[in-house]
């Protein structure tokens, strides 16, 4: 790395950028309500059909399953979510 600055520069931009997400994920966990969170997860999937298991889901918003699905099963008797078998549908 000390041979190539550009290299350098490369590598340093990549631990930024991961930075940055480590550093807005511990921000969501500590001040955002989960619901909210899942919700923004839902709106920024490009899809209405979502192939994920709640297990997926649960591990991209750095929580458990349980609770991923107790969440989705409240959005679904609202009227947000249909669920099914491996798979999310937005209304």
């Amino acid at each position: 790395m000390t041979q190539s600055s550009e290299y350098l520069r490369f590598m340093f931009s990549l631990f930024s950028i991961r930075l940055a997400a480590l550093a807005t994920l511990v921000e969501d966990i500590k001040f955002k309500r989960l619901d909210i969170r899942l919700l923004e997860w839902l709106k920024q999937q490009k899809t209405d059909h979502i192939e994920m298991t709640h297990e997926q889901i649960a591990l991209q918003l750095g929580t458990s399953r349980v609770v991923v699905s107790r969440l989705l099963k409240e959005l679904e008797h609202k009227g947000k979510v249909h669920l099914e078998r491996g798979a999310i549908h937005r209304l």
